[in-house]
């Protein structure tokens, strides 16, 4: 299993509706600060991760993400 954390930015205006899409995704927290919303992924492999993390790239409203894999979880 690998565990990813994605740190994503959004458009101003566009938190709750982009959250509330982002939790299909996994789970999700909203945020105050540098970053709007974080979504953790718990999945099977970096290809997993891959996948999603372009789903919430491609999801309208997001600007930017960075996203942070867990070592231990490798």
């Amino acid at each position: 299993m690998v565990r990813a954390y994605i740190l994503t930015k959004v458009i101003s205006g566009m938190e709750n509706s982009i959250f509330e899409s982002l939790k299909k995704s996994g789970e999700a927290h909203l945020l105050f600060g540098e970053y709007d919303i974080l979504v953790i992924l718990n999945v099977k492999d970096m290809n997993e991760i891959d996948e999603k993390v372009s789903e919430i790239r491609n999801t309208e409203g997001v600007e930017t993400t960075c996203t942070c894999v867990d070592r231990c979880c490798l």
